[in-house]
């Protein structure tokens, strides 16, 4: 998929005239892939995991919710597993060169139990997975119960699902394989917002809102997560049969007044971020004309 910008001033033009058309057209323009895609899974025989991938912030998780309800909408039983949940309790992972732990990496993963549960699940029709508890930071083993038959579908989700270290432990090779990120920036006549710098502002947003870390806080973390996706995701996006857009016309309102603080305050520098100044010249949208099903729920 092609990578392109959005004209601000254009978009401006349109919340201006008409903010709900603007918002409905988004929305629609991102449901009309999923539905796509959903309906080429119908069309390919004996599928057992949709495999569904991509960097930070790039809106996984709602895409595939999204997914599982147009398939289960269309009769299929789905189930969706995260893949974070086989993460390694924290203490156990790697350090890395800077004195850093391991957030990013393959080698997060607990490959040997992630085989283990799917090899159960497959053989026996049911098995106990695990959860990341990301506030203690621990694998608990046995925490969700899933069930299995020949017509279910598994949405598997994560960073590294792509990864063919990660797909090998599958116990599985009927699988299609989705990559999930926003394929376009922001731009006006003199600056632009690339489509990294943008997942990193929706990153910044998140973490302030969902998990208490200021905007200075994630950026700190932001070098080592995109050297992680250089070399542990990226490499896998051509590797997919979908890859689907998840980049909305108007986020740049939405997020307006969050950036804007944090700039206010000192928690964001314009002389370490130019590129953040487009924001002042975004028209603001209120979050509370968003359907409640809303990809940008998952930042906000």
């Amino acid at each position: 998929m092609k990578k392109d910008f959005i004209n601000l001033n254009d978009i401006n033009k349109k919340i201006e005239e008409d903010c709900k058309k603007v918002i409905v057209d988004a929305e629609s323009f991102f449901r009309s892939q999923l539905f796509d895609v959903a309906n080429k899974i119908l069309k390919q025989k004996d599928v057992k995991v949709i495999l569904m991938a991509g960097p930070s912030c790039a809106g996984k998780t709602t895409s595939a919710n999204l997914i599982k309800s147009i398939l289960e909408v269309k009769g299929k039983e789905v189930i969706s597993i995260a893949m974070d949940n086989f993460f390694k309790n924290t203490k156990d992972r790697k350090i890395l060169p800077d004195g850093s732990i391991d957030f990013d990496s393959p080698d997060c993963v607990n490959t040997k139990q992630m085989s283990e549960c799917f090899k159960k699940l497959f053989k026996n029709g049911e098995a106990l997975f695990p959860e990341f508890d990301f506030i203690t930071g621990e694998n608990i083993e046995g925490q969700i119960k899933y069930t299995f038959n020949e017509d279910t579908i598994i949405i598997f989700e994560g960073i590294h699902v792509l990864n063919p270290e990660i797909i090998k432990h599958l116990e599985t090779k009927n699988f299609i394989k989705i990559y999930v990120s926003n394929y376009s920036g922001f731009k006006d006549e003199n600056l632009e917002i690339s489509t990294r710098k943008f997942r990193l502002v929706r990153r910044m947003v998140r973490d302030m809102i969902k998990r208490g870390v200021n905007p200075s806080g994630t950026l700190k973390m932001w070098k080592n997560i995109t050297d992680a996706e250089d070399q542990f995701i990226v490499p896998f996006k051509e590797t997919s049969d979908y890859q689907i857009n998840t980049t909305h016309s108007y986020e740049m309102g939405l997020y307006k007044k969050y950036i804007l603080n944090a700039i206010e305050t000192k928690e964001l520098s314009l002389n370490e971020l130019p590129w953040l100044k487009l924001f002042e010249k975004a028209k603001e949208v209120d979050k509370s004309l968003l359907p409640h099903t809303t990809l940008m729920h998952e930042f906000l």
